[in-house]
């Protein structure tokens, strides 16, 4: 993190050196230089498999998501068209695949096992995965006519376009966002006999974003067809609260940031902890982000030497910030750590209704060599015996002895209504 400390919060965000990675283009790369994309974008790195194989050595699919109970199944194929539309052989080998990997994964449970350049290998268990999406990426010009989703052997396929893909890795880039899409499509699938798109499926996503990521269907009827118009993407993005929503969600590529380096830690619970930060979607990530920046610029305008500390609650998880000290300044750093489990501590015994405490403490002064620290605790029950442990570490650090409590309201759409 960079900043110099005459800025102001709206600058130092501006000069945070990850910020501006954010935004994902697949101009001029092949279908096999997205899978870098994909898995150090919207899926973080630790919950992407590229190229996993079969026992017998071959390829099951070109990548692989496993988060929680999610398993998204990725076909990407550079393509040639002929008379503007995918050739038959072309697309029917992708989907095959797909339907391959699917079969291999949860009908004849082959024994995978994965590789992860952080956490090393693992033995696939697809008897944790309750959600599986299976997606057809198609690289090279744009078709004129192709389904956004094909039945396959009792599984849907979603199909997407080299355009549709750059446009949904940057619209809905959360795995919590982008499956939740999945899901609600095929669904509205289920429901309906027929959808007809005037234009790509940008359209589609532009009427489910308009519609507060739902789609509409009247209660207590089936409609034999559901038609969306050309425009939808076009109204939206140039809505003056869409660029509102964007220009908020900045700040929030720093909880990503925070997840994707849970593991430069010392938490042996580091994936358990990036996992559950990661269940936020972007406006949840956002909210989370604003909170953890905005405490650490009123630590970085305090006297040195001072630790700042901020609380949050969501999603089940009580979150604590702490400001203080300097990586760089070992026995400060312990000192830190130590810290940070007391008042992660005393968090879990204040706010009840939270069984999850995740800490997180960096230092005091926004710098450019700035580390971070985790905590977590899960202490489903809560003692009489915790209860004095708490009640005597507050009483010697002063930690929650005097609390400020202080609401923001947040939209997703600034200035919309």
């Amino acid at each position: 993190m960079v900043a110099s400390d005459s800025n102001s919060k709206e600058e130092k965000i501006k000069n945070l050196p990850f910020l501006d990675k954010h935004h994902f283009s697949l101009k001029g790369k092949q279908a096999e230089d997205i899978l870098g994309f994909l898995a150090h974008k919207t899926f973080l790195t630790d919950w992407c498999y590229r190229n996993p194989i079969l026992p017998d050595g071959k390829e099951l699919c070109d990548l692989l998501v496993i988060f929680d109970d999610i398993a998204v199944i990725w076909q990407i194929k550079d393509v040639k068209l002929k008379d503007g539309n995918i050739k038959k052989t072309d697309f029917e080998k992708t989907i095959n695949q797909l339907s391959g990997a699917y079969r291999q994964l949860f009908e004849l449970k082959t024994p995978i096992t994965l590789q992860n350049p952080r956490r090393g290998e693992e033995i696939f268990n697809p008897n944790t995965i309750k959600n599986i999406y299976l997606i057809a990426a198609f690289f090279g010009d744009s078709p004129f006519i192709i389904k956004s989703m094909i039945p396959i052997k009792g599984r849907r396929v979603h199909v997407f376009t080299r355009h549709f893909t750059e446009i949904i890795l940057n619209e809905l880039d959360t795995v919590f966002d982008f499956t939740k899409y999945l899901c609600d499509k095929e669904e509205l699938h289920n429901t309906v006999n027929s959808i007809i798109v005037d234009g790509g499926e940008e359209e589609i996503l532009g009427h489910y974003i308009l519609n507060n990521k739902t789609f509409r269907v009247p209660e207590g009827s089936k409609p034999f067809i559901v038609y969306v118009e050309d425009g939808q993407w076009s109204d939206l993005v140039n809505r003056k609260e869409y660029k509102a929503k964007q220009k908020e969600n900045k700040i929030s590529y720093l909880w990503d940031h925070l997840i994707d380096i849970c593991h430069t830690g010392d938490s042996l619970e580091y994936e358990l902890i990036a996992r559950l930060m990661a269940r936020s979607n972007r406006f949840e990530r956002r909210i989370l982000a604003d909170a953890f920046f905005g405490a650490h610029c009123v630590a970085d305008q305090g006297q040195d030497g001072l630790s700042y500390r901020r609380t949050m609650m969501t999603n089940g998880i009580t979150y604590c910030f702490l400001f203080c000290g300097n990586s760089k300044n070992e026995s400060e750093r312990e000192l830190r750590k130590k810290q940070l489990v007391v008042m992660c501590f005393i968090a879990r015994g204040q706010i009840q209704e939270n069984t999850k405490v995740i800490g997180i403490a960096t230092d005091q002064h926004i710098n450019p060599h700035i580390e971070f620290d985790y905590c977590f605790i899960d202490k489903p029950q809560w003692t009489k015996d915790d209860n004095v442990v708490m009640e005597q570490n507050m009483k010697d650090t002063g930690i929650f002895t005097k609390l400020d409590k202080r609401y923001k309201r947040f939209t997703e759409f600034p200035g919309g209504n």
